[in-house]
């Protein structure tokens, strides 16, 4: 069943082990990330979803000023590079479908400041849009 209109359907993350593991290592991302991101949708605090390009694990923050935020707790393409690109707008119709005002993803990877449009902005190590 695909996802707000996009190509993003709900997914087993543990079906795509396989797929995501070297590309979280290439990266240079501690493994703990992925191990974390795994749980949270173990616990239901999170979803998998999965698409061509790759698999995104989100989770919704409830703000006390009633705002709602989708952190993306982590996205790894399967290889082909320009993924987040291709993705960006589904990602954001996802955020927006489960109610979200805002976006965001941690890094400690500088590098996605060259990527990354105006819509975007650096706090720390989160980047965040609204949506």
């Amino acid at each position: 069943m695909k996802i707000a209109g996009t190509d993003f359907e709900l997914c087993d993350p543990k079906a795509l082990w396989g797929r995501v593991v070297n590309r979280v290592a290439l990266t240079a991302s501690p493994l703990y990330v992925l191990d974390r991101a795994f749980d949270a949708v173990h616990n239901d605090d999170a979803v998998a979803l999965g698409c061509q390009d790759g698999l995104v694990i989100m989770t919704l923050l409830a703000h006390s000023d009633g705002t709602i935020t989708a952190m993306v707790l982590l996205a790894v393409s399967f290889g082909d590079a320009g993924a987040f690109k291709r993705q960006e707008a589904a990602m954001v119709e996802v955020a927006k479908a489960a109610g979200a005002s805002r976006m965001a993803f941690r890094t400690d990877r500088r590098g996605w400041i060259r990527l990354l449009g105006p819509a975007w902005r650096l706090d720390g190590e989160t980047f965040s849009r609204s949506v």
